[in-house]
């Protein structure tokens, strides 16, 4: 958990848990609550779809506990702009919110961290510290273990490069591991991307611009 400012609090819910009947469940999403109990922020499936409609999104983690925020943390940036990150272990990356002048956070960004981001720091005057404590063995170049470095800079974010909208159900288009775009020369509103060899099965996803 994490305080947001003196009266709102950030809680991120992982929620691996195993009642005395052996059922297991778990949450996908993050909670704010103030100082006498009362929600008033439930982030719900909208977290986990964001990090879907860039890429982030863990198809093999849908049946236990999706993206499974693992952390969160908050930081005052520029004196006046109070920043809440949320760590996913499952989907690898950081989601920041702005909740400066509202209870309902407004997503900001998406950044992209190693395998399991699980610590998080925020250190206003020397940027935002990510602590990834897992490593993946991939013959002799494995994911080693790593902490991420990000500086807060005015203009457009350099992450992501490519994001889907959502449908008329507020529902991204779901991908990973694109290795090839191109336009339809007909509409120069529409996008092709192919999915690569790491999918059991390739796909062609056409995308909208709207």
């Amino acid at each position: 958990m994490a305080w947001i400012n003196n009266n709102t609090f950030a809680t991120a819910n992982e929620g691996d848990y195993e009642n005395e009947d052996g059922e297991e469940g778990g949450s996908r999403g993050f909670t704010n609550f103030n100082t006498h109990g009362k929600v008033v922020y439930e982030s719900a499936e909208s977290f986990e779809l964001w990090l879907a409609s860039m890429g982030h999104y863990n198809e093999g983690r849908s049946e236990n506990n999706g993206c499974e925020p693992e952390a969160v943390e908050v930081g005052v940036y520029n004196k006046n702009q109070t920043l809440l990150f949320v760590g996913s272990e499952r989907c690898n990356a950081v989601g920041v919110y702005d909740v400066s002048k509202s209870d309902k956070p407004k997503p900001l960004q998406v950044l992209p961290t190693g395998i399991g981001p699980e610590g998080l720091k925020a250190i206003p005057q020397r940027n935002l510290f990510v602590a990834s404590t897992e490593e993946m063995d991939l013959a002799e170049d494995g994911i080693p273990t790593m902490i991420n470095i990000y500086q807060l800079k005015k203009g457009t974010s350099a992450y992501p490069m490519i994001a889907s909208l959502a449908d008329d159900n507020g529902v991204p288009l779901p991908w990973v591991a694109l290795s090839g775009l191109a336009a339809d020369p007909e509409n120069p509103n529409t996008l092709y991307a192919v999915s690569d060899s790491f999918l059991a099965e390739g796909f062609i996803i056409p995308s909208h611009y709207r």
